[in-house]
């Protein structure tokens, strides 16, 4: 009798309850998922009578109410709001993580969810162009809430704003104490920046900008701002420049991340402007997106001006363009000479086969990035050291057909290895430490690629042939 017994059912309640919570499905499978996961203690619950009395008495599992998707069924509405105050009540008195992707038919949920915001920890939301929230977002304030994601679906790929949408009808006054905000779509241009407490953001991102102006004015508010990224969109502020004169300098002295970008093809912005008003001595990571002409990265000048006087020191850059970034491929040079902390360096082209970040000089920076070798006697021009970069990506176009191209690569990457000790291939500089590489060049018919692995294997692909090259380095 005891052998038709499953195992599982002789566990202690306590160990199936870690069990069932570390079964909960992911925070991202919640948001893309939607309302299967609705039911998700349901299903567990529905097993046996065991599994019913541990779910039951287990509030950790109801903590998560997520509703919505693509397919509204007006049937099962009634029931929804139903289970919205059961998990409410069920969760007892833990903080609450609420996701919904609404329709604009789902305003009874939409009440029943925001009278929970008192008790939330994570609210996502995702709005349709057509649905005025004014009224239907909560009075009472969240003291708990730490995140909030709001995000709207327009007709644009890219999610532009729509001029037919409602103005400024997402008062966010009931967010004071929000530590991390992303807005995308027309969700930011529908904002009422007045209504939000932002001195306690430490992250903060910004997608479908259309406006740089406003984007500034909400970004000089976050003084304790860590995290900032600005996404900008196809349609703007026709006089931007003139509105962004008359703006403070941004003073955002706990600024460790900063992603400036725009999307492919239709993308526009001014990040120059950006870069003359900043001041962050804390940076560390920088990230540029400009994938046309278009979207202006800005001068040399303004971002060594700002790395000056922020005095940064940054360990990450990267640059994905359509064209050189700061203008001429002396201003890239110049801007790297002023990162001489760098761990990671990214230079890549957006669009595969389009577009040189190296203006047509690709084998002048790699001779550049390549450090001298102890036994090639004399002294040679180390004009970027890097002494600490350990990562490095690389994509443009390269003349394949000439050898010195192939060369040029594989003794930059030599020369960036830590060299076993005793082999007369040792770099001078005992604490290179490039660990990983990837490089892309492409030619008018072909594309080869060097992968440098942790374990100090050079991988190179070319068309269909793949093979592993004799490599005399080592990586520790």
């Amino acid at each position: 009798m005891t052998d038709s017994i499953s195992p599982i059912t002789m566990l202690p309640t306590e160990l199936l309850t870690v069990i069932f919570v570390y079964c909960l499905p992911e925070e991202q499978d919640v948001w893309f998922e939607g309302p299967d996961l609705l039911h998700a203690p349901l299903l567990t619950a529905s097993v046996c009578r065991l599994w019913r009395e541990v779910v039951l008495q287990a509030p950790l599992l109801w903590r998560t109410i997520s509703f919505g998707g693509r397919n509204y069924d007006p049937r099962s509405e009634a029931a929804k709001a139903k289970y919205i105050d059961m998990f409410a009540t069920r969760s007892g008195t833990h903080p609450l993580r609420m996701y919904a992707n609404l329709d604009r038919r789902h305003r009874d949920c939409v009440r029943r969810l925001f009278q929970n915001v008192p008790r939330c920890e994570h609210l996502k939301v995702h709005l349709p162009p057509d649905l005025r929230v004014k009224g239907l977002l909560p009075t009472s304030p969240g003291p708990l809430l730490k995140t909030l994601v709001l995000t709207e679906r327009t007709k644009s790929s890219f999610l532009n704003f729509e001029s037919g949408s409602p103005s400024e009808d997402i008062d966010l006054s009931f967010a004071t104490g929000i530590e991390n905000l992303f807005l995308c779509g027309g969700a930011f241009s529908r904002l009422c920046v007045d209504t939000v407490s932002w001195t306690q953001l430490t992250s903060l991102k910004l997608e479908s900008v259309t406006s740089e102006a406003s984007a500034l004015r909400v970004v000089a508010r976050c003084t304790a701002l860590k995290s900032c990224a600005l996404s900008f969109a196809c349609e703007g502020d026709a006089n931007s420049t003139e509105v962004l004169a008359g703006e403070d300098h941004l003073e955002l002295l706990e600024l460790e991340d900063l992603c400036l970008g725009s999307p492919m093809d239709c993308g526009r912005g001014d990040f120059e402007e950006i870069a003359k008003r900043l001041t962050a001595p804390k940076l560390k990571r920088l990230e540029l997106i400009a994938p046309c002409v278009r979207v202006h990265i800005g001068s040399p000048t303004a971002w060594i001006s700002m790395i000056q006087r922020s005095h940064a020191s940054v360990h990450h850059l990267e640059l994905q363009t359509g064209y050189c970034p700061f203008a001429t491929f002396e201003g890239l040079m110049d801007v790297l000479s002023e990162m001489p902390d760098l761990e990671t360096l990214s230079i890549k082209n957006q669009i595969m086969q389009s577009g040189d970040p190296f203006d047509g000089r690709a084998q002048d920076f790699l001779q550049a990035l390549t450090r001298p070798f102890s036994d090639e006697g004399g002294q040679v021009q180390d004009t970027l050291a890097l002494p600490s970069l350990s990562r490095l990506a690389i994509r443009a176009p390269l003349n394949l057909k000439d050898p010195a191209a192939f060369e040029s690569v594989e003794r930059m990457l030599r020369s960036r290895c830590q060299g076993r000790p005793g082999s007369g291939n040792n770099s001078v500089y005992p604490n290179c430490a490039l660990r990983e590489a990837a490089v892309i060049f492409m030619g008018s018919d072909q594309k080869t690629k060097w992968d440098l692995s942790n374990w100090g294997t050079l991988r190179l692909e070319s068309k269909s042939k793949v093979c592993n090259l004799p490599v005399e380095f080592w990586i520790d």
